[in-house]
């Protein structure tokens, strides 16, 4: 009986909460060629506008452009509501990213309000997809250009770690985890998308279905505590015979 108590509680399904998108782009009820509602741009080197000529849902996506690759240009905006630190549930972050070059560097990042990253993704103009934490860099894998790519980000903010996954082409890509945070102790305040091109060159890269996602971590069902309360009396009293 005591052994059954505890299966019953170890095994009973756990409460799920709602989850709660803080943020869903897919650029496509924007007008082409505008910056879209809720972002701003920013950075001397280029621009950021809706354009249908590239997406992943149809009929549009976000073109970063940057026109001079000595200087940044990037795109921003804040998921609402914006996620501390100290935050306790699970948070994933999805987009799309397309390259049509590989001299330019594009990188995703989460950052505060002073622009300073959690963590950050690159796909930089080495042809690495490079994960950035407090110990440096490390390399998920190589891309190339003419690929959609759909990457998922998975943290929660107080283990100060995330993971990366990488898919095209409908199959998993690369994937990698246990990465620490680039900068512990900052809040996930931007969106920031951010590239840097080449010397004397137009570069283009294309964002589609840019999500960020808050998955409460299950919570064990009134039957499960029940079944695993009985188990525990059961064993202290078998203890007290």
């Amino acid at each position: 009986l005591l052994i059954l108590a505890f299966l019953v509680g170890a095994t009973l399904p756990m409460a799920s909460a709602a989850t709660t998108t803080n943020m869903y782009q897919n650029f496509d009820t924007n007008m082409v060629g505008d910056m879209p509602s809720g972002w701003s741009q920013g950075g001397s080197a280029g621009y950021a506008i809706v354009t249908n000529n590239l997406f992943v849902s149809s009929p549009n996506s976000l073109v970063l452009v940057n026109t001079n690759g000595g200087a940044p240009a990037y795109a921003i905006r804040s998921p609402s509501p914006t996620i501390n630190s100290n935050f306790d549930q699970q948070v994933q972050v999805k987009y799309s990213i397309y390259l049509a070059q590989k001299e330019a560097s594009y990188s995703f990042r989460a950052d505060d309000f002073s622009t300073i990253s959690l963590f950050r993704l690159a796909f930089d103009n080495a042809g690495h997809i490079t994960a950035f934490t407090n110990g440096g860099s490390r390399t998920v894998a190589n891309w190339d250009t003419g690929l959609w790519y759909h990457v998922t980000l998975d943290f929660i903010p107080s283990n100060k770690i995330y993971s990366v996954s990488v898919s095209t082409n409908g199959g998993l890509f690369a994937s990698m985890g246990g990465l620490t945070f680039e900068n512990n102790n900052r809040n996930f305040d931007y969106v920031y998308l951010q590239t840097y091109g080449a010397l004397g060159k137009d570069t283009y890269g294309y964002f589609d279905d840019i999500s960020v996602i808050i998955n409460p971590i299950p919570e064990p069902t009134l039957g499960g505590l029940v079944a695993l309360g009985v188990g525990l009396l059961l064993w202290h009293r078998r203890r007290s015979a």
